[in-house]
């Protein structure tokens, strides 16, 4: 009981002590001025609306109706939306629709997939990655 007290009040203390960090010596990139003011500088060109139709992000299906993708492009259009969820589809229509919605968004949109286990979860005719419990399996 003693040596638990004791390893537990030397943890304690040994962890109020800074430790030499041997991570990133400098920001990235990404993060410097000039970017970040770009990105504030196009924020501010927008209205509230549009600042907030830009943290949405629709899923779009390869394979949906014709109505379905010209009301999508209207949303890009009117609202400005920041980006579109790939859902599934062969890639041939997705590359011509996400030209065609790239085309009429005045900010580039973000084009995300929910693929954990590879494209191929999402989009056919493309590679899949065994799932999660097969590593789990693996016992390795």
């Amino acid at each position: 009981m003693r040596w638990n007290l004791f390893a537990a009040a030397v943890a304690t203390v040994l962890f109020q002590f800074p430790t030499p960090s041997f991570g990133q010596a400098k920001l990235p990139d990404f993060l410097e001025e000039p970017h970040t003011a770009y990105a504030d500088s196009v924020l501010a060109t927008l209205t509230l609306r549009e600042q907030i139709a830009q943290l949405l992000m629709p899923p779009i299906y390869a394979h949906a109706t014709r109505e379905n993708w010209d009301e999508m492009e209207r949303w890009v259009e009117t609202h400005q939306l920041g980006g579109v969820i790939a859902m599934q589809g062969a890639p041939a229509p997705y590359a011509e629709r996400l030209r065609r919605l790239q085309d009429r968004a005045q900010i580039p949109l973000l084009v995300s997939t929910d693929a954990e286990w590879g494209l191929g979860m999402r989009i056919d005719s493309t590679r899949s990655w065994p799932r999660a419990l097969t590593f789990g399996a693996a016992n390795d």
